[in-house]
């Protein structure tokens, strides 16, 4: 160890199998060895170095005390290098040791801020997150979270807008703002309305939010998607089926009719049967000696109360 070379000297009691025999004072030595070596690393600020080689003989001497001491000074170095995650970590890592604690709050706060003022709202959000107790963190989460949940809203992102308002429910006019967004979702949707339309639409109505009843009968009313096919062909036998395919109704039924138009005449069919949505009630025309398939037809449907539900016109097409 005179040379100062101790590295070579931890090999050295390492690979002769010193330690294992316990020869005279070898482990003695070779904590010696391991702690030069350490103190060398310091002294010659390789801290990340220091910090290892510490860390193998923690009980030893003031190696505890060294080992925080090269990590505060390399948490030092990461902040002033702009590292500030890696600052963060070592000073967390350092616990109560001098103030590590503060200055791991302090750049965490200032790191929310920097994202914040870059408009990484949810970046912000999650650094802010992470130091509840500290100065006003947790005013931010809360105004930061409403602020993204405002942004989508005036983007007419209302379902994505929920989901930050129901965050912070409490905070500000955040409740209000949730049935806000669903009733204008559902504005938006009620002429091809979803499953999240009607969801949201059941919920206004129960608590009367503004004029979502009258919002919801547009949402829920019957509509049918109508289509005019050659349905028969044998010898001069010819025939034409009118289908609609039928929605809305919110779980309710109706009776549907059909008036359909072909030259000067007009057909009209209905029978006493009720159809739900996803029904397809249909009626067909047939003749024995003319081609009726190449026939235009105008065709409407009604639901049970009169209202016009669908209609289609044009010659027939195959199945």
């Amino acid at each position: 160890m005179a040379d100062g070379n101790f590295q070579a000297a931890v090999d050295t009691f390492t690979s002769t199998g010193l330690l294992e025999m316990g020869y005279k004072d070898s482990e003695e030595l070779s904590y010696e060895c391991y702690y030069q070596m350490a103190v060398d690393h310091f002294e010659s600020d390789n801290y990340a170095a220091a910090v290892d080689a510490f860390s193998q003989i923690s009980d030893y001497k003031d190696s505890a005390n060294l080992r925080q001491e090269s990590l505060y000074i390399l948490a030092d170095q990461e902040y002033a290098a702009g590292n500030r995650n890696e600052a963060i970590r070592r000073y967390r890592e350092l616990g109560t040791y001098k103030d590590a604690t503060e200055l791991a709050n302090s750049i965490t706060y200032e790191a929310g801020k920097a994202c914040y003022d870059e408009e990484k709202y949810p970046e912000a959000i999650e650094y802010f997150k992470q130091i509840p107790e500290y100065e006003d963190a947790a005013e931010q989460v809360l105004s930061i979270t409403y602020k993204i949940a405002k942004d989508l809203f005036n983007a007419g992102k209302y379902v994505e807008a929920i989901r930050y308002f129901q965050q912070v429910s409490e905070y500000k006019d955040a409740g209000t703002m949730i049935n806000e967004c669903k009733y204008k979702y559902c504005s938006a949707n009620k002429h091809n309305p979803d499953d999240t339309t009607k969801t949201y639409i059941k919920e206004l109505t129960k608590i009367k939010y503004k004029e979502s009843a009258s919002l919801s009968k547009t949402i829920f009313k019957w509509k049918a998607k109508v289509d005019i096919k050659v349905s028969l062909r044998m010898g001069t036998m010819t025939g034409v089926s009118f289908n609609a395919d039928l929605s809305g109704g919110d779980g309710t039924s109706t009776k549907v009719k059909f008036v359909v138009k072909m030259g000067g005449q007009t057909f009209k069919y209905c029978d006493d049967k009720k159809y739900k949505a996803g029904d397809e009630p249909s009626c067909q025309l047939s003749h024995s000696s003319m081609d009726i398939t190449k026939k235009t037809y105008s065709v409407k449907v009604y639901d049970g109360k009169g209202n016009l539900i669908g209609s289609a016109s044009g010659k027939p097409t195959e199945y």
